[in-house]
């Protein structure tokens, strides 16, 4: 739905599916079908007209959550100046992954200092100080959140929430992170094997915008 007049609203996208560099591949839904002994999906072509996946792409080895996440915000980022907004103007960085292990995060020893390892959120809003680090954006400024599936719709409550008060010109920038390919276990129904990994940012901003955000809802 719109509506006329100052809002809320997504000037800028960026995003990056691996699977073509640093050692990343894709699976095609006929490898899925040969480890995955679900009654309800019997061919590629089900497959494909339930989900409308082809094949998801996987990081590499030397791919993490923090480099991923940092590089899609560095090309958002250069969307926006190229729009006419100035990174100064960045009130800080929303980072949404479901990624929990410091491995995967792209989190060294250093990084863990002061932490307590086997908390998901801690870790997480870890790995978001780091890029937004990386980012060149304080760290203070920055919000991890481990969540997944509905990232986008948390992520934006999360900054009306915390910055009510935000001005014209100014911006979040948000990030959803995954690399699921570490942990999936196709055999399990459970599991999120339809899904790839990949990195996505986008800017919340107030200001004259084309879609308005009226309502962020999370299950």
């Amino acid at each position: 739905m719109e509506n006329e007049g100052t809002g809320f609203g997504f000037p800028a996208f960026a995003g990056y599916i691996p699977g073509t560099v640093y050692g990343g591949f894709e699976r095609r839904n006929e490898w899925f079908l040969q480890h995955c002994p679900h009654p309800d999906i019997a061919t590629s072509g089900d497959m494909r007209r339930r989900t409308g996946i082809d094949s998801r792409s996987f990081a590499g080895a030397d791919e993490t959550i923090v480099s991923m996440a940092a590089g899609t915000g560095k090309d958002c980022m250069r969307v926006l100046r190229d729009k006419g907004l100035q990174p100064e103007k960045c009130r800080g960085l929303l980072l949404g992954t479901s990624a929990v292990e410091s491995r995967v995060l792209g989190l060294r020893t250093d990084d863990l200092a002061g932490i307590n390892e086997s908390d998901p959120a801690a870790l997480v809003q870890r790995t978001a100080e780091k890029v937004a680090r990386i980012l060149g954006l304080a760290e203070e400024r920055a919000i991890g959140h481990n969540y997944v599936c509905s990232t986008t719709a948390k992520l934006t409550e999360v900054g009306l929430v915390e910055e009510r008060d935000i001005l014209e010109g100014e911006f979040f920038l948000m990030v959803m992170a995954e690399k699921l390919g570490d942990n999936l276990d196709v055999r399990d129904r459970n599991t999120g094997f339809l899904f790839g990994d990949y990195t996505a940012a986008t800017a919340l901003q107030r200001g004259q915008t084309r879609f308005n955000i009226l309502h962020a809802f999370i299950d």
